[in-house]
């Protein structure tokens, strides 16, 4: 129930199916609690975590409390997660110079995981970070790489680089996320 729960959230959140991303990551974090397993909760509050913040509702105590968590438990992902959060936190708070730092790091640990959603989702965070400094070769860098996985590792991918194959695509995650 946890994994599926996880999976339905970041889809739905890919889709932009933001309240039904919440609600899944909302299942998730109680199918974790019932584990028992400190690090299954941890990841699953991450990855709310990072919905809402990415939603415009961001907790910096709960996410340096999180990220202290995640570093003393040696959970690499976590870690990545917790970078993501921050990076998305500091974009909010229009900390472009910190929030690409944050992402970077991210993408840093994803990338020795590895973990190619998390992966993904660092280069689309520092393609629009990018964009917004005005850092258009890199933008097209990430675009490429993101769209590298999309072919490769997650398909779902497509959804946020308006590829050809997105009408199709967002119905099948649709029907079955």
């Amino acid at each position: 129930v946890l994994l599926a729960a996880l999976f339905r959230a970041r889809l739905r959140r890919l889709a932009g199916e933001e309240q039904a991303g919440l609600c899944a990551g909302e299942r998730a974090i109680q199918a974790a609690r019932v584990t028992g397993v400190p690090q299954f909760l941890q990841n699953a509050q991450l990855e709310q975590l990072y919905a809402k913040t990415q939603a415009g509702a961001s907790d910096r105590a709960l996410l340096n409390v999180l990220t202290a968590q995640a570093q003393k438990s040696g959970e690499v992902p976590q870690q990545a997660l917790a970078n993501l959060t921050l990076a998305a936190a500091l974009r909010a708070e229009d900390l472009l110079d910190d929030a690409l730092t944050a992402a970077s790091q991210a993408l840093t640990l994803a990338r020795s995981c590895p973990d190619q959603i998390l992966t993904g989702e660092s280069f689309l965070l520092l393609m629009h970070l990018r964009q917004s400094l005005g850092l258009t070769e890199q933008v097209q860098e990430n675009r490429a790489e993101l769209l590298a996985l999309a072919e490769t590792a997650f398909a779902p991918f497509h959804l946020l680089l308006q590829t050809p194959s997105k009408p199709a695509l967002r119905q099948i995650v649709m029907r079955y996320a």
